[in-house]
């Protein structure tokens, strides 16, 4: 309701459309009058008609402007045989057109309409063409040129305050007097979020003052005077759900009204449903209501949710038609569609006729692509973003519009790219993190192992809230988080509070810039681009587009493959998660340090152990030709210095380097005895035979050196020397590692 009324009481004039013989006699006598002032017989005979134009002239300051506006409108009434009182909106604008009445006498049209405004109560020249040219004209007359001016300065406070620009200050005052116009009061308390609407949907309005009605309801909004913000037009445009069952419709709005989800969970199912009453009205038109649902209808809609594409069953046409729906996209239908039916039965609205858990579950083709799978970016690439991020200057804004200014400040742009590549954290938490999320490092931190040690200010403490896997908890980030923080904070304009709608609290949001936070898509859609052309690197690679949630996944797995990398707990802390298995859906091992485990495990697999006799060395035997050094085979020990280079060492039980082991004597007589069955048993040539007969004589030449091998009791059957080794090497050899060459070894001892 209007808190302003003016002084013209509209309910005094006669305000019949039609015009009596009488006065069109009259009129058209005044017409032909030259000087309309000395007509004053005739003027008194038309007093209903020139009056109330006298007294609005009068009121709003142009009554000099009398004698040829009467004129004007003397003449658009003549040919159009109404009084002004019975004028359509039509034939307002013919009126004040250049090629009308008031062109033709070179009446202004502000003045025109303002007394066509407080006589005839007219609001219809928003649909002018150029009416914001006049506009400002029209509510100073009307309003006063003090109260205009005061409630520019309102608004203009209101706007500054919250980081607006100060922008164009003739359009934002002809759009503010237009909706002070719509409101029919000069105090901006009495505008409606209708008038904004109707100013910004239906007006003929140029795109700068469509964009300072936007600002304005900003302003409102921010003042608490509206409740909501103006819509742009595609979202005033109804959406038509034709080929709908109204039975269908009814049961969607009623789950939709009683459903305690959040706002967006409730609008995603309620668009998922509605697209379904187009397949039901295609595929079962005589469902229509969730009642009528079967198991047969589940299994049909299980088996078009495994097959959907894009466009299908919609009511807005998609970018690419056709295009196979994601496995991800398919699961949310499958997952309203079953929420739907949970609820429905969970009520007791419907009569439980099927499982939704069992009858509208996910199918396991698509169970086996679902489940997160983050992508992290290229080690190189992720490394030269995290540069630009430290590096960003204001000339790397991205500026456009009419305005070619940046829509937020350089210190915010660049706290969001370093709190994006440092923190790790998802889009909706760093939208939602709060004004007092930092916390500085008081005290050094000693690592007690290297005796490292890291000052006070080399890491900060971030305090990430609410989220979907945990409670609020803090997580040590790098210091200059905490610089680019205070940096934004010294120049953030005072924002209001806003409802953070995970928790129902009204907090002040750091990332908060013209009475509201940052957008979850501002990231992907302007910070990320800018940083990509700052760094010199694509916005795509091999795994796709460069997103916010790729950018967490890098900087996880830059953690977990560092030299001193966080283990599995710590990354799990420092992620947020409740679960482990959620953290390793994260990590990624770089391929360099699968390289370099590789590189050792392979080195150390053909490493051979020796045994040093550190009793021959120190007495001097082994510079005399005592045998000193025996490499371990298994069941052997070989003395030949040179044993790695040797090309016969697969061969060496007839070897006299070759020093068997105590624990090969049974072998060795296991091996002589099949050869000698086979002697006997196979029949064989001549070479044949000498071949397993030299054999047979190397094995001898084995059992007799294992014949000097010492006993348990240190006893032995020939006395000391260099065979006897295998029975004092362990007690007084020192054991070591050589590399054994396989690939390079010469072909010649």
């Amino acid at each position: 309701m209007s808190t302003w009324t003016s002084s013209l009481d509209r309910a005094r004039y006669d305000s019949r459309p039609h015009l009596t013989p009488q006065e069109c006699d009259d009129l058209a006598a005044l017409s032909q009058e030259r000087f309309f002032h000395r007509a004053t017989e005739r003027e008194r005979r038309a007093w209903r008609l020139y009056a109330p134009l006298k007294e609005a002239l009068v009121y709003c300051g142009g009554a000099r402007y009398m004698p040829i506006l009467w004129g004007a409108f003397i003449e658009h009434m003549l040919r159009l045989d109404r009084s002004y009182f019975g004028w359509s909106v039509a034939d307002w604008e013919a009126f004040v057109d250049p090629t009308g009445a008031c062109g033709r006498r070179h009446v202004s049209r502000g003045i025109a309409l303002a007394a066509g405004y407080l006589v005839c109560d007219f609001r219809g020249f928003t649909a002018f063409a150029g009416a914001t040219a006049y506009t400002t004209t029209i509510a100073q007359r009307v309003f006063g040129h003090a109260a205009v001016a005061a409630a520019h300065g309102q608004v203009r406070a209101l706007l500054q305050g919250v980081g607006y620009p100060p922008g164009n200050p003739v359009y934002l005052r002809r759009s503010l007097s237009l909706l002070l116009l719509k409101a029919g009061s000069p105090c901006i308390e009495d505008i409606e979020i209708r008038h904004v609407d109707q100013a910004y949907v239906q007006g003929n309005l140029p795109a700068c003052a469509r964009r300072a009605v936007y600002r304005i309801s900003r302003a409102l909004e921010i003042a608490g005077i509206t409740e909501r913000s103006a819509h742009i037009p595609a979202q005033h445009r109804p959406i038509t759900r034709e080929g709908l069952s109204p039975e269908w419709t009814a049961w969607c709005q009623r789950w939709r009204a009683a459903s305690t989800r959040t706002p967006k969970a409730k609008d995603s199912i309620y668009s998922y449903l509605m697209r379904m009453g187009l397949w039901l009205a295609e595929r079962h038109p005589e469902v229509t209501t969730p009642g009528g649902w079967s198991t047969e209808t589940c299994l049909d809609f299980l088996a078009m949710a495994s097959e959907a594409v894009t466009g299908q069953y919609t009511f807005i046409p998609g970018r690419h038609p056709g295009k196979p729906l994601t496995a991800k996209s398919k699961s949310a239908l499958i997952h309203a569609v079953r929420t739907f039916f949970r609820d429905l039965h969970a009520w007791q609205w419907i009569e439980p006729t099927f499982a939704p858990h069992i009858a509208l579950g996910l199918p396991a083709s698509l169970r086996r692509l679902m489940g997160p799978s983050p992508r992290d970016i290229e080690e190189k690439t992720w490394l030269k973003l995290v540069w630009a991020s430290l590096n960003f200057g204001p000339e790397d804004l991205r500026r456009g519009g009419a305005t070619g200014r940046s829509a937020y400040p350089y210190e915010f742009v660049r706290a969001v790219a370093v709190l994006w590549t440092h923190a790790g954290l998802r889009v909706n938490e760093l939208s939602r993190l709060r004004c007092d999320c930092i916390r500085a490092q008081t005290k050094d931190l000693v690592d007690e192992q290297t005796g490292r040690r890291f000052p006070a200010g080399s890491i900060c403490y971030l305090s990430v809230p609410y989220s979907k896997t945990s409670p609020p908890f803090s997580k040590p980030v790098a210091g200059v988080v905490r610089e680019v923080v205070e940096a934004w904070l010294a120049l953030r304009p005072q924002q209001p509070k806003r409802l953070d709608l995970k928790t129902g609290h009204l907090v002040d949001h750091l990332l908060s810039y013209r009475g509201r936070q940052v957008s979850t898509t501002y990231i992907n859609t302007s910070v990320i681009p800018m940083l990509c052309r700052k760094a010199g690197v694509a916005e795509e690679d091999a795994k796709g587009r460069i997103t916010s949630h790729r950018g967490r996944s890098s900087a996880v797995t830059m953690l977990a493959n560092a030299r001193s990398g966080l283990s599995l707990m710590e990354l799990m802390k420092w992620c947020g998660h409740t679960n482990p298995s959620s953290t390793l859906q994260y990590v990624r091992l770089r391929p360099n340090r699968l390289a370099k485990a590789y590189a050792q495990a392979d080195e150390t697999s053909y490493l051979i152990e020796v045994l040093i006799d550190q009793q021959a060395v120190l007495d001097g035997s082994a510079a005399a030709g005592t045998s000193w050094k025996y490499y371990d085979l298994g069941d052997s020990y070989c003395t030949h210095a040179f044993w790695s280079t040797c090309p016969h060492r697969l061969a060496c039980a007839g070897c006299a380097f070759n020093v068997p082991k105590a624990s090969a004597k049974g072998q060795a007589l296991e091996a002589k005895a099949f050869l000698e069955r086979y002697l006997e048993r196979v029949p064989l040539t001549d070479e044949e035979r000498l071949a397993v007969s030299g054999d047979l004589a190397k094995f001898d030449e084995m059992l007799s050196k294992l014949e000097r091998v010492a006993a348990p009791d240190g006893q032995t059957y020939a006395g000391a020397g260099a065979s006897d080794a295998g029975d004092v090497l362990e007690r007084r050899a020192l054991t070591t590692l050589i590399p054994l060459p396989l690939a390079n070894a010469p072909s010649e001892a």
